[in-house]
């Protein structure tokens, strides 16, 4: 069985675009903060964020965010922060590292809204996507990692589903710029949040899903900082996402970094033959951690991180045979 690998750290790092689609309430806030954490900068209401301050023991600081209401509004807030280069936060050091639009189904009705006053039909549209592009364009030519969250247009007369905007060339615009596009969706067998990522045909038929690096499976845990962290020990991809800069501090734990503790356990759970290793892990991991004084909201979030890279891992060493009925791991 393959090991874990380490990310490609001697390659340069390329920005990434991952997208979300689902309905509200479904966690995809709370994942985009997880992914962008403290380097990251904000679009959205401020209400949006306040449950990372429970989930994450963090929340953005105020000029992290900007609750600019439509595309042309977000793309001159862009040009303002970031057009002379990115800088290192006045406050905590951070250069920063991406950027969250919560959410691009309303950012695009509020600036189609705008349009309105002056435009219309071809012109109007043509308008809409111009400054859509001109937002993911300007995020990738600075070197910014972009989430986009949405709501979802269900599938409809041949039509598939997709970000609920105003017209059909927009659907099937935004996963042209993605590396990643997810729909998020209902999956009550899952602890202890019953969500998950579905991609691809067979994940999520009918939608407008898919990732350019083949990693995702069709059903998979709502945690887009491993899915993409997988296309970077596996792919050759050189995508790199940091949490918290005091879990990335090699003084974290008695392991070392937050990424050191998922790398260790999650080999000694991949290539264990127990079947109840990994609940062994989690728990002697969890209750080390609760010893050193880490605060529990890190704690949950690297055995988050550990349970869902076994998961994928898993996945991905497994994807080849899933065509023939066959399991390297003895499920059914």
């Amino acid at each position: 069985m393959a090991q874990p690998q380490k990310g490609n750290s001697s390659i340069e790092e390329r920005p990434w675009i991952a997208a979300q689609i689902g309905e509200s309430k479904v966690g995809k806030t709370t994942d985009m903060l997880f992914t962008l954490n403290d380097g990251g900068y904000y679009f959205g209401r401020p209400g949006s964020f306040r449950p990372s301050l429970r989930l994450l023991g963090w929340i953005p600081d105020p000029d992290q965010m900007n609750d600019a209401q439509d595309l042309r509004s977000m793309h001159e807030a862009l040009k303002r922060r970031f057009g002379d280069g990115l800088k290192p936060h006045p406050k905590t050091g951070l250069v920063p590292r991406g950027v969250g639009i919560d959410d691009l189904s309303l950012a695009a009705d509020a600036t189609k809204a705008v349009l309105e006053k002056t435009l219309s039909g071809w012109d109007l549209w043509g308008a809409l996507g111009n400054l859509l592009v001109d937002v993911i364009r300007f995020c990738n030519m600075m070197g910014l990692n972009t989430v986009i969250s949405g709501h979802p247009r269900p599938p409809e007369k041949g039509e598939k589903g997709g970000f609920k905007l105003p017209t059909k060339e927009l659907i099937k615009l935004i996963p042209k710029y993605c590396d990643l596009v997810v729909l998020v969706d209902e999956d009550v067998m899952r602890e202890p949040h019953p969500y998950s990522y579905k991609c691809g045909p067979k994940g999520a038929p009918g939608w407008i899903t898919g990732d350019r690096n083949a990693v995702c499976p069709p059903s998979a845990p709502l945690n887009l900082a491993e899915i993409l962290r997988l296309a970077d020990r596996t792919s050759g991809v050189p995508f790199r996402l940091p949490r918290l800069r005091a879990m990335e501090s090699p003084t974290w734990s008695p392991w070392g970094s937050a990424e050191d503790v998922v790398v260790r356990f999650s080999e000694k759970i991949l290539t264990a033959t127990d079947p109840v290793m990994e609940d062994k892990v989690l728990s002697g991991v969890g209750r080390r951690l609760i010893e050193q004084k880490v605060p529990p909201a890190q704690i949950a979030w690297i055995l988050r991180d550990l349970r869902d890279r076994v998961e994928l891992d898993r996945a991905n060493e497994n994807r080849l045979l899933n065509d023939f009925g066959l399991n390297l791991f003895g499920a059914s």
